[in-house]
């Protein structure tokens, strides 16, 4: 059975009712125009009022028939009202919830089509840099044993009055090869740095700027002949070619100059006296190379020697014990050591190396 009505009792009836289901027709309350949408499970709002005062009747009468309606009645179409704005929400939330379902849908596959993309791409970038370093290595190991084989033939010609010059002539040789080594594995390119000039030659604590990376870092070895140093920058320590670095240099105040004081017919100026020189008595070298740390250890025992110190400390710590086993091969042929000894407890046991100077 199909009954349409406007009785709220039956509307109640519906509700109350197992087997007895609502259902009403849609009403455009803007426009006063059905949709012709059936909504079933929602009992209809009368629309009477409303569309009497759109056909012209007046409005007293209008207001009028309103007050003959009696509470519960109101209320009930009140809820009516309610019910079916929220009906109405619903909808356009699960409108706009489809609409986002479709929108992320097709950003789920694009972003899919990129991954793919990236992967192929990625793979190719790896190929490519394993041919690249295989390249390399091919070279270091051709290299390598260039010189092995020259070292070979300068051992056999060890008495050989020309082996001591012949030797010094091989080691700037593997100098000059690691060098091209170490810029032919540095991709970046140096033309940020074109037309720049050092002010003056670098040394070491000289701040400095890695154009390539614009990273800043400070100078631990004095560049060698070939113009390749150590620099420090952050926690990693590399070796670089001057032609990639900017000096920075602080501002200094500017310091009255004192006449040069004579005596005895010898000027004084710029000598220091032992007592006037401050020099630290110990030397921090942890992280270097075996070379560089025994060059750094060498100035420093000299600037000791100058300023009158004679006891050092040399911070190697343990790590392979390469660095530590070079410091002290140098020890025991230095002319100005009277003697050294590992660290005690306390001191920094293996880790450090006691020197007494003569």
């Amino acid at each position: 059975l199909v009954t349409t009505t406007h009785y709220q009792e039956l509307k109640m009836y519906a509700i109350d009712t197992p087997d007895v289901e609502n259902a009403s027709c849609e009403f455009d309350v803007q426009t006063l125009h059905p949709t012709y949408r059936l909504i079933i499970g929602s009992p209809g709002k009368s629309n009477a009022f409303a569309i009497s005062e759109s056909l012209g009747i007046d409005k007293d009468i209008i207001k009028y028939a309103e007050s003959l309606i009696s509470e519960d009645n109101r209320k009930f179409e009140t809820i009516i009202d309610n019910l079916e704005r929220t009906r109405m929400q619903l909808e356009e939330n699960n409108r706009l919830a489809e609409k986002y379902r479709a929108e992320s849908e097709a950003l789920r596959k694009e972003l899919a089509e990129q991954k793919e993309k990236f992967y192929d791409q990625k793979e190719a970038e790896l190929e490519k840099a394993r041919r690249e370093a295989q390249q390399i290595v091919n070279r270091v190991q051709r290299e390598s044993q260039a010189l092995v084989d020259e070292l070979d033939k300068l051992r056999k010609e060890k008495e050989n009055p020309n082996f001591t010059q012949k030797a010094i002539d091989a080691r700037h040789k593997q100098k000059s090869t690691m060098n091209k080594l170490y810029s032919e594995a540095n991709p970046v390119s140096e033309s940020r740095n074109e037309g720049y000039v050092l002010p003056r030659p670098l040394k070491k604590g000289d701040n400095v700027l890695i154009v390539d990376t614009n990273r800043k870092g400070i100078i631990i070895t004095p560049p060698d002949n070939s113009g390749m140093c150590f620099i420090q920058a952050g926690i990693m320590k590399t070796k670089i070619d001057v032609k990639k670095l900017q000096l920075i240099e602080k501002q200094q105040p500017q310091k009255q100059s004192k006449k040069p004081v004579k005596k005895g017919g010898v000027s004084k100026s710029g000598i220091e006296s032992r007592m006037t020189r401050k020099v630290s008595t110990e030397l921090d070298i942890r992280g270097y190379a075996a070379d560089e740390g025994v060059h750094e250890m060498e100035q420093f025992i000299s600037d000791a020697i100058m300023s009158g110190v004679t006891m050092l400390t040399i911070i190697h710590g343990r790590g392979t014990g390469i660095l530590r086993d070079a410091i002290r091969r140098a020890l025991k042929h230095h002319p100005s050591v009277k003697s050294f000894r590992k660290g005690v407890y306390g001191e920094g046991e293996d880790g450090v190396t006691i020197v007494e100077l003569k």
